[in-house]
């Protein structure tokens, strides 16, 4: 598997600036390549956008190329991207990836929020 992703680094790193220019592009990386909101299994190199928008709606440098240095693209939809933002300040709602905690124990990270209600020792509505 490791070997297989080593031509897909290099495109990424070769593309990565022109990518990055283009319109409603927010990030980019390596993965599955993703059809009708099922993971194929196919290598590709994944361009994350603001907004995904139909490609007949799309001009000139907006669209992401079907391919790039003979590798597959796919295209996913996750709005802005903000990078560095201080994980420790306070959040509220607190979003996945912050640290939370007690002042008077160790602190950890939050993964996910999960609601539910306890009837007689088991989970339900």
């Amino acid at each position: 598997m490791q070997e297989n992703l080593l031509p897909l680094r290099q495109v990424l790193r070769e593309t990565r600036l022109d990518l990055l220019e283009r319109e409603n592009v927010a990030a980019k990386g390596n993965g599955c390549k993703i059809r009708n909101r099922e993971r194929t299994g196919e290598l590709s190199g994944v361009r994350s956008v603001v907004k995904k928008v139909p490609g007949a709606r799309l001009t000139g440098r907006a669209v992401i190329p079907r391919t790039a240095g003979g590798i597959p693209t796919g295209v996913v939809e996750t709005g802005v991207v903000r990078a560095f933002q201080a994980r420790t300040a306070r959040w509220r709602p607190a979003p996945g990836g912050v640290s939370i905690g007690h002042r008077g124990i160790t602190a950890g990270t939050l993964g996910c929020i999960m609601q539910g209600y306890l009837r007689g020792g088991t989970a339900g509505p």
